[in-house]
């Protein structure tokens, strides 16, 4: 038995709160209520997590985070970016309270910055993390908190549904790529254009080095904190390129439809992995790294040397 997926403690308490603001670890959170029905729960949410959890259950009621969080003995809470301080007030409400607190980490990157706001950490009881890789960082970080590693099942739930899909897939003649966008805060080589738009310029100029035709479709799909009028004049601008915003499909049915799945680093690239698709990354050179830990992405930027 794999010793690092050991019993957390939450399944021992009868009614819980979830506190959950970025899509990440919403859906990693929902992934995991969707296997646990018995337990009893009160929601407080925001953001792109409140629209995940109503898509999943439009009757869930999202009460205050005060509210939410009395009566219950244990707290389930994301670890967002520094945009907000939503989870981080939960922790810092539930560590006052007598609580038992769990973060849930969904990437790979800046671990401990998801517990720090105006230089004061608050750090839960217990940290979840998802793939072995997590796990390693995590307990290297916090030595002295308990890391427990969590069944994937919100990427199991997606392969399944990519799974029964790809069976009814028509190939076509054009290729079909899908761009996983995402919000970044850096500019690179002096630039003044955000680092989300020069990889996508960066991947128009050179898309012919993966092996992409002129005619190929291009499908971009937002990232769930972006709004949609980010893209369209970008969009516009490409006059000889057939791409189109997507703002209804589900990921798995993009996914299920592409034939190539490329973006910078954002963690819906590794569930393109799994599902066996062929994944790029953009990042164009002098840029960051990309963080996800699959050596089968393609870096657009090597080939480029070739």
């Amino acid at each position: 038995m794999n010793m690092i997926l050991k019993k957390t403690a939450i399944l021992n308490f009868e009614k819980i709160a979830i506190v959950s603001h970025d899509a990440g670890a919403a859906n990693l959170i929902l992934g995991w209520i969707k296997e646990h029905h018995e337990i009893k729960i009160k929601y407080s949410l925001s953001g792109p997590a409140l629209k995940i959890f109503k898509d999943y259950d439009p009757s869930i009621i999202n009460n205050s985070l005060i509210d939410a969080m009395s009566g219950v003995s244990a707290l389930i809470s994301g670890t967002s970016s520094v945009d907000s301080d939503f989870e981080h007030d939960s922790r810092n409400y539930a560590k006052k309270m007598g609580i038992y607190s769990i973060g849930v980490i969904d990437h790979w990157v800046n671990y401990s910055q998801r517990f720090k706001r105006k230089n004061k950490s608050i750090y839960p009881d217990e940290i979840w993390v998802f793939d072995s890789y997590a796990f390693r960082i995590a307990k290297n970080l916090f030595p002295k908190i308990k890391i427990i590693q969590i069944p994937n099942y919100y990427l199991n739930q997606q392969l399944s549904l990519i799974h029964k899909l790809s069976s009814s897939k028509i190939n076509e003649a054009k290729q079909h790529v899908l761009y996983l966008l995402e919000p970044i805060n850096q500019k690179w080589d002096n630039s003044d254009i955000s680092g989300e738009f020069q990889a996508l310029d960066y991947f128009i100029k050179n898309r012919v080095l993966i092996g992409l035709k002129n005619d190929a479709i291009i499908k971009l799909r937002l990232h769930p904190s972006e709004k949609i009028d980010k893209y369209q004049a970008w969009c516009s601008s490409q006059k000889k390129s057939t791409i189109e915003l997507d703002i209804s499909s589900n990921l798995y049915e993009l996914i299920n439809w592409a034939d190539y799945v490329v973006g910078c680093s954002t963690a819906a690239m590794a569930l393109a992995v799994m599902a066996n698709k062929k994944v790029i990354s953009t990042l164009p050179p002098n840029s960051q790294d990309c963080h996800l830990p699959y050596a089968n992405i393609t870096m657009l930027r090597d080939l480029d040397k070739k």
